[in-house]
């Protein structure tokens, strides 16, 4: 099993989201369960930060996290 997390060039919202509807509470319950606060806390942008191609680039630990959010979102 690959444990390369896939992410789109695109903002870390976005790749948590995925398209689902966008619900406040609900996405900031995720962004905390997934300990990804702390990360978003040191990026200027925040969860608006692009990753990917035009923008940072993150640790494989961080990828992870979004990767987790975004299944934590979607479920």
């Amino acid at each position: 099993m690959d444990h390369t997390a896939w992410l789109q060039n695109d903002t870390i919202k976005n790749n948590i989201l995925f398209g689902s509807k966008f619900e406040e509470q609900r996405y900031r319950d995720v962004l905390f369960q997934c300990a990804l606060l702390p990360d978003l806390a040191v990026l200027d942008a925040g969860d608006e930060t692009e990753i990917g191609e035009k923008g940072i680039t993150l640790s494989g630990g961080q990828k992870q996290r979004v990767a987790l959010a975004r299944g934590w979102q979607l479920y």
